[in-house]
């Protein structure tokens, strides 16, 4: 029992020497994309994000973060009506949703060990749940990659992109909004 927790100890002793919290904060500007299902007219307008994140570095090279951001999607377009009610006239929709986003991505550091810059890789999974919206937005989820450089060890420059894979659109199937996002940030 004794060899046990010596080893547990040593194992959790080495771990701890390379683990390392870090937290940063960020807010910037997304650019979304409708891909496929896009209704003639519709138009979708870029807008702010902010977020907050938690780095765990596993060691010089790679790491994992997740986090929560927030982002709004708004979108407008017109209504076409269908031949039974030809005689009506075409509306204006206007749909919007605030959404929370969490990642959790892969990081891997590029130049651990310079003093006043470093470039980072971010890749891995997302899920958007709305949490307010005007319309029939559901929660989707995809692919986030990431590239952000650090200057300074506190100030970064960020931009990601989202591949979505699921619909966020309960009856359109084939709709996917992939998001172009640049943000500015500070990590503590």
């Amino acid at each position: 029992m004794k060899k046990f927790i010596i080893f547990t100890l040593l194992l959790l002793g080495t771990f701890q020497s390379y683990a390392q919290f870090s937290y940063s904060i960020k807010a910037g500007w997304s650019w979304p994309n409708i891909h496929k299902g896009e209704m003639p007219g519709h138009e979708v307008s870029s807008t702010f994000t902010l977020g907050a994140a938690v780095d765990y570095q596993l060691n010089a090279y790679l790491g994992l973060q997740s986090g929560i951001n927030y982002k709004r999607i708004e979108e407008k377009g017109i209504s076409i009506p269908s031949a039974s009610t030809v005689p009506y006239p075409e509306e204006e929709l206007k749909f919007h949703a605030s959404i929370l986003e969490i990642p959790l991505l892969l990081s891997a550091n590029i130049k651990p060990e310079a003093q006043k810059w470093k470039f980072i890789w971010y890749a891995g999974p997302y899920i958007d749940i709305p949490i307010e919206k005007e319309g029939n937005y559901e929660t989707f989820y995809g692919i986030m990659a990431a590239a952000q450089l650090e200057i300074l060890s506190h100030y970064f420059v960020r931009g990601e992109y989202q591949w979505a894979l699921k619909s966020d659109f309960d009856y359109i199937e084939d709709r996917r909004i992939n998001m172009l996002s640049v943000t500015l940030g500070y990590r503590f």
